[in-house]
């Protein structure tokens, strides 16, 4: 890959930083999440909320869950 970076032309490059500005990347953490969530809607029961990506993924922001929030999680999950 650096290879390629290092014969690729300058205005090339910056139209490839454009693009990807309009058109980032998609986050594997989310896809992932998308798919779980996916998986475990599929499976929940009847008035159970409905599970969210982020459910799924560890966000930076989040902290350490406590026992009784991952009970709490573990029993939502289960039902």
């Amino acid at each position: 890959m650096v290879s390629e970076l290092e014969r690729m032309p300058d205005r090339e490059f910056r139209e490839w930083i454009a693009y990807f500005g309009l058109e980032p990347m998609p986050d594997p953490a989310w896809d992932a999440g998308q798919i779980c969530a996916t998986i475990a809607n599929s499976q929940r029961a009847k008035g159970q909320p409905p599970f969210r990506a982020q459910d799924f993924m560890r966000l930076p922001d989040r902290g350490a869950q406590s026992e009784s929030e991952m009970r709490a999680n573990l029993e939502r999950i289960t039902g």
